[in-house]
């Protein structure tokens, strides 16, 4: 297009919540090889680009390109006009070469069509997505559909149910996809693939049942199914339809997934370390012990030492997890100098990936560690909100935020992290079981606890005891009791020192609990209430501390 023309530059319409991808997928280009010797080709994207983004494309010519994208100034005229459609001609050769190489994994894609200087700006299907080659793919097949209107909806939740996987780290995705073969595992293996996911859905009036399968392509076994009925209104059938698909995906791509902690026997070579040291966080995050946590921390501490791997950010994140945890659970030599580890490693993650939801929640677990409570919520509550969908860091951020004082809210969303994925480890049932101790409803609370299974772990036992003492079954409580102050002495105030330490409690809660404790320890003639300070409201200063008016 040149300076003269009367027809105006064809302006793209962008989402809102595109913005920050293509910022974010600017400074990628800009970085990069193909235009690191070019400091004006650099300057021309990043000038159309920004005018586009500011919603002025609809002004970019010839004329204003070279006078203030190349800086060509007002006096500029046809020859300068003539070096801009040359550094156009640049510009698109330099894109292409970006996305062909350094940039074939890129989630957004910016254009430059030939005879426009207005940028186009994509969002990579999925079937074109790549993440770090050692990290498991999976095939999103498109569902078959059964019944008059099925067809739509059947493309609908293939392209939802892919889309939703993209989101959670540690996996590739591929798809949907549609192939003539009745063997799916085999274009699986074909495309790389580790696992395959199957559905169908069935359109009967206003009724839809979903169903889906995962195939693990390297055996041909079936590994998880699901099959639900929807009935509602037609207007609530799609909302149920969109609740069925985040709730599959949960329970598929979470970190305590079907997908993730199963080994991968394709990842050899490149990335060995890296691998086995996210295995070992999976199989903390199922297990919910000590032993598994420390594991996690060693393995994942080795994979970022060892300088011929470079780690992705949720590898950083998981290691600043690792590192953190510890220092709340009592577990560190050197406390300070572990949360100053967990929060580089933090900051590092983020510097590669600003919108690493596991990040923003472990600079909150630091901060939480440190008594920072309004900045402990800050950091969990981004994190929720970059990783809505993923239970485990929906989860993670319903403690830091019940533990920082946003009480109601955190406990809120553990329960929906749990929706999502019912099949979660049983130790994040801990706060629930907390919850409904403090509000007195013990029954439910007992039935939370029994779900809490961590041998070495002091939570399912004390939260059993304290519930069974609010029922009245003081001989139960107390055996309870003694298991958990034999896992967690704590200067015989069992848990409850360690949750003083690290959650900013209201003194009704502490009074509850206290309570309690009381009651356990009346009936005992070991422990006579009049000869325990802790338990007539004569509280030490560390408690005073971990309070909050």
């Amino acid at each position: 297009m040149t300076s003269g023309s009367s027809s105006a530059p064809r302006v793209p319409v962008l989402p809102e919540d595109w913005r920050c991808e293509v910022t974010e997928g600017l400074a990628r280009v800009l970085a990069s090889r193909a235009f690191s010797g070019s400091e004006r080709s650099r300057a021309f994207l990043a000038y159309v680009v920004a005018e586009t983004l500011a919603g002025r494309g609809e002004r970019l010519s010839e004329r204003t390109v070279g006078r203030r994208g190349l800086q060509g100034g007002d006096a500029a005229g046809g020859r300068q006009d003539s070096s801009v459609r040359v550094r156009a001609t640049r510009v698109r050769r330099y894109l292409d070469a970006y996305y062909q190489g350094e940039g074939a994994a890129d989630p957004i894609r910016i254009g430059l069509p030939a005879g426009s200087y207005v940028p186009t700006f994509e969002r990579v299907p999925v079937l074109r997505r790549r993440g770090q080659g050692h990290e498991p793919a999976v095939l999103v097949m498109l569902f078959d559909s059964v019944g008059e209107g099925a067809a739509p909806a059947a493309t609908a939740v293939s392209e939802a149910l892919a889309g939703r996987l993209a989101g959670f780290p540690g996996l590739r995705v591929l798809g949907p996809a549609t192939s003539r073969s009745a063997d799916a595992a085999q274009l699986g293996r074909q495309l790389g693939a580790r696992f395959v996911v199957q559905g169908s859905v069935l359109r009967v009036g206003d009724s839809m049942r979903l169903s889906a399968r995962v195939t693990d392509a390297e055996s041909g076994e079936i590994i998880w199914a699901v099959a639900d009925s929807l009935a509602q209104e037609p207007g609530d059938l799609w909302a149920l339809a969109d609740e069925w698909i985040a709730a599959t995906a949960g329970e598929l791509g979470d970190y305590a997934g079907i997908l993730l902690a199963r080994p991968n026997a394709g990842s050899p070579g490149m990335g060995g370390l890296e691998s086995a040291a996210r295995l070992a966080f999976y199989r903390y995050i199922i297990e919910g012990t000590n032993a598994s946590l420390l594991e996690a921390r060693e393995k994942l501490g080795r994979a970022l030492a060892d300088e011929s791997t470079v780690c992705a950010a949720t590898t950083l994140a998981m290691y600043a997890n690792a590192v953190a945890v510890p220092v709340a659970y009592g577990l560190s030599e050197d406390p300070e100098a572990d949360l100053i580890v967990a929060e580089t490693a933090a900051r590092e993650a983020l510097s590669l990936d600003r919108r690493n939801a596991h990040a923003h929640l472990e600079l909150g677990t630091v901060a939480l560690a440190r008594g920072q409570w309004a900045v402990a919520i800050e950091r969990a509550r981004a994190g929720a909100s970059l990783g809505a969908g993923h239970p485990t860091l929906m989860a993670t951020a319903g403690v830091l935020m019940s533990a920082a004082g946003a009480w109601d809210e955190g406990v809120q969303l553990t329960r929906e992290a749990l929706r999502l994925n019912p099949a979660h480890p049983g130790h994040q049932h801990s706060l629930l079981a907390l919850d409904r101790i403090l509000a007195g409803d013990d029954a439910v609370a007992l039935a939370e606890a029994g779900l809490i299974h961590s041998p070495d772990v002091c939570w399912g036992p004390f939260y059993r005891s304290l519930a069974l003492a609010g029922l009245g079954y003081l001989e139960e409580a107390r055996t309870e009791f003694a298991a958990a102050l034999a896992i967690e002495p704590a200067q015989d105030d069992g848990p409850l020192a360690v949750l003083r330490g690290y959650v900013n409690f209201t003194e009704d809660q502490i009074a509850v609990l206290e309570a309690r404790i009381a009651l356990i320890r009346s009936s005992t003639r070991e422990m006579p209430l009049d000869h325990d300070p802790e338990l007539t409201g004569r509280s030490s200063p560390r408690l005073r501390t971990a309070r909050r008016s």
